[in-house]
């Protein structure tokens, strides 16, 4: 409809907003009764999405519905499932982790075996924008040029600034999610992702120069390593641990 210029496009979005309300007023009960849901701020941030899309362009309009609305609605829908149907009950979630999580985060699509990405650095913000910017810089000067990147740059409710930083960061490579609520939970970001592997960091977190190189050396070298952990050092001695090509062998 956004595409089309649709007429019908307001007539939709107040639909949505309507059905999201009540889907919202019927599972507030299960939301005491099981605090560890998130399907209620995840509806806010839809509706925040929702309430974004008049005062946007129509690439950014578009850009919202597949950043940002899609997966906000989808993180709800797998939320309700899993703590309204599934949990505590063992055999049902023993069906979700090895059914129906795979629909929904499946693995990136590949052109005859070749995935758009070879990696996919998603960077969920928790701090305020002038340590974003810190951790983006460092980042940057840590990820191999040879490297095929997109970003995924996901902001957890941590303030306007931080939000028109990232908006204003968007292209074709650099995927940003805004929540206007706090949810604590980056599994969004799986959503989105299209790289053969994912580096996942916080913006508290600053990288040296080789610790992706090393990272990636490490999950290459055994078939049987699935996920990476860097070592964690003090800011000042970066420098000590880049100095070290296979400190990865020691502690990650």
């Amino acid at each position: 409809m956004i595409s089309n210029d649709s007429e019908q496009k307001d007539e939709f979005v107040r639909t949505m907003q309507m059905l999201l309300l009540n889907l919202k007023g019927n599972f507030t009960a299960l939301v005491i009764e099981k605090p560890a849901m998130k399907a209620n701020l995840l509806i806010d941030n839809a509706l925040a999405t929702l309430g974004r899309l008049d005062s946007e362009d129509k690439a950014a309009s578009l850009r919202l519905v597949k950043s940002e609305l899609i997966p906000e609605i989808g993180e709800a829908y797998v939320d309700l499932l899993f703590w309204g149907g599934c949990y505590p009950d063992s055999d049902a979630m023993f069906g979700y982790y090895n059914n129906q999580m795979k629909e929904f985060y499946p693995a990136p699509e590949t052109d005859k075996g070749r995935y758009r990405y070879d990696l996919s650095v998603a960077v969920m913000a928790n701090t305020d924008v002038e340590q974003v910017e810190k951790c983006l810089k460092f980042l940057n000067d840590a990820v191999p040029e040879e490297l095929r990147c997109e970003y995924v740059l996901f902001n957890d409710d941590a303030g306007e600034k931080v939000a028109k930083y990232f908006d204003d960061l968007a292209d074709k490579n650099v995927k940003v999610i805004n929540y206007k609520h706090q949810t604590n939970a980056p599994s969004v970001i799986y959503q989105l992702v299209e790289g053969k592997d994912v580096l996942f960091l916080m913006t508290e977190n600053v990288l040296s120069k080789t610790a992706v190189s090393n990272m990636m050396k490490c999950l290459t070298s055994n078939k049987k390593i699935g996920a990476v952990c860097p070592s964690f050092v003090e800011e000042d001695k970066l420098n000590d641990a880049e100095s070290d090509e296979y400190l990865w062998h020691q502690k990650s």
